[in-house]
């Protein structure tokens, strides 16, 4: 006899992040009494096959980055042909379905969750199990009887209310501090997914799921504790602008009293921080408490004019200002910077060029990346900027001395891949 409901995770070293939350708040629920939860890193025919053979009802689930959208599209086409008789539900959310809803539908996904998916995927799956219609569940976006439903972003939610991780499935991923920004860059997901206003976890939470880690992480291993956060350096800010050192300070103090044999990484990947924020006062509290070399944060550009542009909020000096603090604590600085951002010009690609090389001078590691249009950004509909020959050339000695992280090729052949899809969807 067929199970009823099968629950498949579509996991990838991108996104697993985003299910552990989510599956994590499925365990506080009945839920997994009705779903039998599969991994599916790869989604062969065979592995596919063998799902078909076990439950009623199968819910691919899916959480994905713009850059991903081709590769996606493609794999959803290839099942429904291979499998034409399969009555499947195709279910999206993460950052281009929340930010490209329409288009993620018309992709061949039955439904999008838009917004933050901890509470609104449970409720969406509650519905599902019982067959009940979900077209009042804020956040649920669908096509019926040939329209488009686009609901708006589903609720905020209050982070200490909904767990990180997921025991039953072994999700661990670094533990996600602060949700939202209040800049809005216009290249950027994150003001657009999660909101203008900064919430933060509590340092009792954090104590809390940093305890249920060393208990998962036994033996010989150093547990290491590393964070998720659009600005490392907002932690406990009231509005996102205005630094709350104090409160850092209070974090990693807890966590280094509560935890001698820990190592606290901070403002390193996956949280970094904006470069007003890095002080010298902050960074000579927190030094002797983290275990990181590097201090990431995003310069973004060399040229005044364009971080005006891209909505930045700091100048090419406050780049300079936390470099040098980075280093005057014996520290180093790990430096973000994109090129063929709209409106570039080769003169604003020299001066991003110039301060790349002040920076190397001062021992900083610069990571490059190519403009990328995202979803639900006020770039979406923006073209890259093609990088002046020279300095692209440029770009490439500084990459094979090692001074510069990032395949500026591969980015610049994603980038022309997605503006020809996008362009392929609209046509």
């Amino acid at each position: 006899m067929l199970k009823k409901f099968a629950l498949v995770a579509c996991l990838s070293s991108k996104n697993w992040y985003s299910f552990a939350p989510l599956l994590a708040n499925l365990e506080t629920t009945d839920l997994l009494d009705k779903y039998h939860v599969v991994f599916l890193e790869k989604r062969s025919n065979s592995a596919i096959k063998k799902i078909v053979s076990q439950f009623e009802t199968i819910i691919f689930s899916y959480s994905f980055y713009t850059p991903e959208v081709p590769f996606i599209a493609t794999e959803i086409k290839r099942i429904k042909e291979e499998f034409p008789s399969q009555q499947f539900i195709f279910l999206a959310g993460g950052p281009h379905a929340s930010g490209s809803p329409k288009q993620t539908l018309n992709m061949g996904f039955n439904l999008v969750v838009k917004g933050e998916g901890e509470r609104t995927f449970s409720l969406l799956l509650d519905r599902l199990s019982k067959n009940e219609d979900y077209s009042d569940l804020e956040g649920v976006c669908f096509i019926r009887d040939n329209q488009v439903h686009i609901s708006d972003n589903s609720q905020l939610i209050e982070l200490d209310a909904y767990p990180t991780c997921s025991k039953r499935f072994e999700l661990h991923p670094p533990i996600e501090i602060t949700r939202g920004c209040p800049f809005g860059c216009k290249y950027c997901q994150v003001s657009y997914l999660f909101g203008r206003i900064m919430r933060h976890r509590s340092i009792e939470r954090i104590i809390e799921i940093i305890t249920e880690y060393i208990k998962t992480f036994k033996g010989p291993r150093i547990t290491d504790i590393r964070f998720i956060s659009p600005n490392s350096f907002a932690y406990g800010s009231t509005d996102g602008k205005t630094p709350n050192p104090l409160k850092i300070s209070e974090l990693l103090h807890s966590i280094a009293q509560t935890f001698p044999d820990t190592r606290i990484f901070f403002a390193s990947f996956p949280s970094e921080g904006r470069p007003e924020f890095i002080t010298p006062s902050i960074l000579e509290q927190i030094t002797p408490l983290i275990a990181n070399k590097y201090i990431s944060f995003g310069a973004q550009s060399g040229s005044d004019r364009i971080l005006k542009a891209i909505g930045r909020q700091h100048t090419v000096q406050d780049i300079m200002n936390a470099a040098s603090a980075i280093i005057d604590v014996r520290l180093l600085p790990l430096v973000d910077f994109i090129v063929g951002l709209p409106d570039e010009t080769p003169e604003d690609q020299a001066q991003t060029l110039g301060l790349i090389k002040k920076l190397i001078r001062l021992k900083a590691k610069i990571r490059i990346h190519y403009f990328m249009p995202l979803a639900g950004t006020p770039f979406e509909n923006k073209r890259a900027v093609p990088i002046a020959p020279a300095i692209f050339s440029e770009f490439g000695r500084l990459a094979k001395k090692g001074q510069l992280i990032g395949n500026l090729n591969t980015q610049i052949q994603n980038s022309i891949r997605i503006q020809h899809f996008f362009e392929s969807i609209k046509n």
